[in-house]
């Protein structure tokens, strides 16, 4: 029965998230067996396309929990973090994604995780996630939220693309996060994430103009917000951003 397997997913992503639980369903073969053949499905498998996109959701959760990227491939992530990019988007409304209500924690957790994945960073960038990460940063009431949006831009910072756009002014994050030092839960990550705005970038050469300007003029489009272009060679951080 569709609806009952969809329930059973989504209770298995609910487990996944616990490190006793995801250490058991480790070693099963679940993965493989019973949630990539959701991940890889097309439309209509559970006959209505909502309940598809949310067990669909769901199963991509806990295979991000129970083992990364390493089982999903580039493509299928890359509809992954649409997914999730449009169900924060919705979740920080207060609006319903695929006619379910999610908490912006539901998705940040496992974006956090796939952010810690070097091949799947400059797809934060391509998808123009940082806006949407700053907005849950500046919006979220929760302590838990907003340690995992500071979380998840700590670890897109990591990309030159993502960083480039988490120094724009009009998101205000270096003054943002001067506002979490006093807080034991988040100092440290805080710190962390200011160090790495205000890392003075170096100038770029003349080639290295040229090579951005015309890679701005190949990237086009009406969404100008952010642009995955490499500026700043020496805010690249090292793998290792602390974990809130």
């Amino acid at each position: 029965d569709a609806k009952v397997k969809s329930k059973a997913i989504a209770a298995i992503s609910c487990l996944s998230a616990y490190p006793n639980a995801a250490t058991v369903l480790q070693n099963t073969p679940i993965v493989e067996s019973y949630l990539m053949p959701v991940v890889s499905a097309k439309k209509g498998l559970f006959g209505s396309n909502d309940i598809f996109q949310v067990t669909r959701l769901d199963a991509i959760t806990a295979v991000v929990n129970l083992g990364g990227t390493v089982h999903i491939g580039k493509s299928a992530t890359k509809e992954a973090l649409k997914s999730f990019k449009a169900c924060l988007e919705a979740s920080l409304k207060g609006k319903q994604w695929a006619a379910s209500s999610f908490s912006p924690a539901t998705t940040l957790g496992p974006l956090s995780k796939l952010a810690c994945d070097e091949t799947v960073r400059p797809l934060f960038a391509d998808l123009k996630f940082v806006k949407v990460f700053a907005q849950a940063f500046a919006t979220c009431s929760s302590l838990g939220e907003q340690a995992l949006a500071m979380q998840c831009l700590a670890n897109v910072s990591q990309d030159p693309g993502c960083l480039k756009s988490m120094k724009k002014p009009k998101y205000n994050l270096v003054s943002l996060l001067q506002g979490k030092l006093g807080c034991d839960h988040s100092k440290q990550l805080a710190a962390y994430l200011i160090d790495v705005l205000q890392k003075q970038e170096e100038t770029p050469s003349h080639n290295d103009s040229h090579t951005e300007e015309a890679s701005e003029k190949k990237e086009g489009g009406d969404d100008s917000d952010e642009e995955g272009e490499e500026t700043d060679p020496s805010g690249k951080i090292v793998d290792g951003a602390p974990s809130s």
